[in-house]
């Protein structure tokens, strides 16, 4: 909705996952139903304890306690792979003979595991399907770029797979980034400053040109033209004011101001995507927010490895290509168009 007479979004609901601990035991049985992110996580835990040959570790056993839903999202997991590890196998072996690869046993192995990782995921339970976005105003998919008008004039350019909900009307401007990237060019009005919350960092701007970028870790503030004033949630005393040129970047509470990196901070706007020394594991993050289908990586060294490129946002599948050309490495990738890096 973006009319006058809207009223305020507000918060989304709280999911499954986001009580605290101290009220997780008492919602009901719901709270043992695993969300999206309780299965993720299982998958994750599932591959890593193969890949080491073990049953347990003491982090596993922790992150096990951590919710209800952790050890039945784990436990529906081990299930399928168990289902579908041997068929996966013998794919694996098929791959290698078809194309004369070196049939090395731990090679051979992870190529069966990743198969039965993506069986996993085409086979997960209904209450896999993505629901985090309902309710929010626009949404982009993977790959997807949309610009929108707002009532007051404002225009805002949202980047693939990004949520954004917002309120215009006489009383006030305030938007909420959900998750993703977004480009401001903010309306001038002294009257009515714009107000846009992004995980934990709140943006508050009378009129200028910025861009906002939000994952799970963090949010990045970058402003083209004007000043915009950045808070950490929770530390007014700590807010700063950002000229052009000038990027802030707020995390678990705490803010670093940095100079902005223009050619980085532009450059999905002209379908490119720019990395300068960034660990792989961070190009693969950013490359699946414009795939269908994710990009795995099976390895933590390979994660590690430094990557400087460009890459175009309509091509990852040609990403891909260029990784396993210039850092040695290989990828396979299934009919259900999961790729894994190894």
């Amino acid at each position: 909705m973006n009319g006058d007479d809207r009223q305020g979004a507000g918060p989304l609901p709280l999911g499954p996952g986001d009580a605290s601990p101290d009220v997780d035991w008492l919602m009901g049985p719901e709270r043992f139903e695993p969300t999206p992110a309780h299965y993720e996580a299982a998958i994750g835990w599932l591959m890593r304890l193969r890949e080491a040959e073990k049953d347990t570790n003491p982090a596993f056993e922790e992150w096990k306690r951590q919710h209800p839903a952790h050890e039945f999202a784990f436990a529906e997991a081990e299930a399928m792979f168990a289902a579908s590890a041997g068929p996966a196998q013998e794919a694996s072996s098929h791959y290698h003979r078809r194309w004369n690869l070196p049939g090395q046993t731990r090679s051979r192995r992870w190529i069966g595991y990743a198969i039965a990782a993506s069986l996993l995921l085409a086979l997960a339970p209904p209450t896999m399907q993505w629901i985090r976005y309902l309710g929010v105003d626009e949404v982009t998919g993977a790959g997807a770029m949309r610009k929108i008008r707002l009532a007051d004039g404002s225009l805002v350019t949202l980047n693939s797979r990004t949520a954004f909900d917002f309120t215009i009307n006489r009383m006030g401007r305030s938007a909420r980034l959900v998750d993703g990237e977004a480009y401001f060019e903010i309306a001038h009005d002294s009257n009515r400053p714009f107000t846009i919350r992004a995980g934990d960092a709140t943006v508050r701007v009378l009129g200028t040109k910025f861009n906002i970028r939000l994952n799970d870790a963090q949010s990045v503030v970058s402003v083209t033209e004007g000043h915009v004033r950045v808070t950490p949630a929770g530390k007014p005393a700590a807010a700063v004011v950002l000229g052009a040129g000038q990027e802030a970047v707020v995390a678990n509470g705490k803010l670093q101001q940095l100079p902005a990196d223009a050619l980085i901070n532009d450059s999905w706007r002209q379908h490119r995507i720019v990395f300068r020394r960034t660990p792989l594991r961070q190009v693969v993050a950013e490359l699946n927010r414009y795939r269908g289908t994710p990009i795995y990586l099976m390895s933590n060294t390979l994660g590690d490895r430094i990557v400087t490129a460009v890459f175009a946002t309509d091509d990852p599948e040609g990403a891909v290509r260029i990784i396993d050309r210039t850092l040695g490495a290989r990828s396979v990738t299934l009919p259900t168009g999961h790729t894994f890096l190894y």
